[in-house]
């Protein structure tokens, strides 16, 4: 359905895609299914996982009504829940859903060595594999957005419905509400599909951010209700609970980092369930559901306006989109351009992370509008990057910039001599970083001889603003790209089911 869309390289999961509920999600609630010691007579006839399957069912009806009431919507249609193996689901989902997007050894080889070049990996490390390990086992459920269908996983050999699959069910019905009622499809097409037809990662997630928000949100308020008997009464009932879990979810992020596992495989993902049910609530301002219905219709368009809600809320609500295709139309006359992407706060705080800076929110927060290219030889073992940042004021500029030369010489394996020039171990490396006021331009391994001439395009760059009205319409971002359209870019990322 998207195939026509190019996505980056940091984008994970797709546009097309399922919606997930980790086994990370709240574990309390009443057991559903029987106790493994007991043989139900239902059961004789049926394979006890064939058994368990169908208890999945009688959980499902016996939910019916609850997202509605916590959302003050209707379901429009019938929604149908089935049960799967992890087998089940590994073989006629996960993998099928990745076969369209095979890669081959030496372009997955590609796509590594680019994410090491930016720093979202070290060498030696494997994209795919941190990715499988991540989210191939850790989801309980998902929802496939045009289908009105709902899909729980049980383990191979489960001997019981984990209690905690009650609240992996209701949040999948909030996205079949919010599916019927907003359309989820066009919502992450329309809303982050740019006039130069690619995804940017920042767009993707401030979108992403949202959908999850209202569904991880939802399903706290009826842990809390089954827990005391009633909704909370205002944001502070839960507020504790919201930081205790942002919490939790971050350390899940700190052990997955400590087991070998990159940011850049979790970091953004668990931060929809950590930083989305906050926001989400901040923005129908205190249980006035109502207004979920202008959020959908006009989502939040960087992740800036998630991570602080005020961004998003502010009645001059402006925006910015750097316009870059005349830079990546010159690169692409002699290279071959493997990533074009905008990061925006998210993944910059993602790549600040990787490197150890722990200041990551401040340097951050002042961050407008971004955009990041990466070229080099048809096997990306020669690669250059180049990265405009437009930043609210220029101190904010310079406090990253300062930031960003230590992850260079981290990285590189290098001592900065001067804007220009770094001397590595046993070869020179060209690096190139300088400030205009609130902009910041940043190269790295750029060709000598074409240095000057691509600096002189960098610093012609327009930053574009649009107005809240504009953004909020819907109307375009950007004004085409049309390296993009020649069809020599590779979209690095698998179609990955998200949750």
């Amino acid at each position: 359905m998207f195939s026509n869309l190019k996505i980056n390289s940091r984008l994970i999961f797709s546009v097309f895609f399922f919606t997930y509920c980790l086994l990370m999600l709240g574990c309390s609630g009443n057991p559903a299914g029987p106790d493994p010691e007991e043989d139900p007579p239902e059961q004789k006839s049926l394979p006890w996982i064939d058994y368990l399957k169908s208890q999945i069912g009688v959980l499902a009806n016996s939910m019916n009504g609850e997202a509605e009431a916590c959302l003050g919507k209707r379901l429009l249609r019938p929604i149908t829940v089935t049960g799967l193996t992890r087998t089940e689901y590994m073989t006629n989902y996960y993998e099928r859903s990745n076969s369209t997007d095979a890669r081959s050894a030496l372009e997955r080889e590609r796509i590594n060595r680019t994410l090491v070049y930016e720093g979202f990996l070290m060498p030696g490390d494997d994209y795919f594999s941190d990715r499988d390990s991540v989210f191939t086992n850790n989801v309980s459920g998902f929802y496939v957005p045009g289908t009105d269908s709902i899909y729980i996983i049980i383990a191979d050999t489960a001997i019981s419905i984990p209690s905690y699959f009650r609240y992996t069910l209701f949040h999948e019905y909030v996205h079949a509400i919010q599916d019927q009622y907003y359309n989820l499809t066009t919502i992450y097409k329309k809303r982050i599909q740019l006039t130069d037809n690619v995804v940017f990662s920042d767009s993707y997630y401030a979108t992403n951010y949202l959908v999850e928000g209202e569904a991880e949100y939802a399903a706290i308020l009826q842990q809390y209700k089954d827990a005391v008997g009633t909704y909370p009464t205002s944001f502070y009932s839960i507020s504790a609970y919201l930081s205790d879990y942002k919490g939790f979810l971050d350390s899940l992020v700190l052990a997955d980092h400590a087991s070998g596992v990159r940011y850049i495989s979790t970091l953004p993902f668990y931060w929809a369930y950590a930083y989305g049910p906050p926001a989400f609530k901040q923005m129908i301002d205190n249980n006035q559901w109502q207004r979920a219905d202008s959020l959908f219709a006009h989502p939040p368009i960087k992740s800036r306006e998630i991570l602080n809600v005020d961004n998003y809320l502010a009645p001059s609500r402006e925006n910015y989109m750097i316009e870059f295709s005349s830079f990546v139309d010159t690169l692409f006359l002699t290279r071959t351009v493997f990533d074009y992407d905008e990061l925006g706060q998210i993944m910059t705080i993602t790549l600040l992370r990787e490197w150890g800076i722990t200041d990551y929110f401040s340097l951050t927060q002042n961050l407008v509008s971004d955009r990041l290219v990466v070229a080099g030889n048809a096997e990306a073992d020669t690669l250059s990057l180049y990265w405009y940042s437009y930043w609210q004021d220029s101190l904010s500029a310079a406090r990253f910039a300062e930031a960003y030369v230590s992850i260079f010489e981290q990285k590189r394996n290098v001592v900065v001599i001067d804007s220009g020039v770094c001397f590595g171990l046993s070869d020179e490396i060209t690096f190139h970083m300088e400030q205009s006021g609130n902009a910041l331009i940043i190269m790295e391994g750029f060709p000598s001889e074409a240095g000057e001439r691509y600096l002189s395009i960098l610093k012609d760059l327009s930053v574009v603003a649009w107005p809240a009205g504009a953004a909020k319409a819907g109307r375009n971002m950007a004004t085409p790209a049309t390296c993009i359209d020649k069809g020599q870019r590779r979209g690095f990322l698998p179609r990955v089911p998200i949750r």
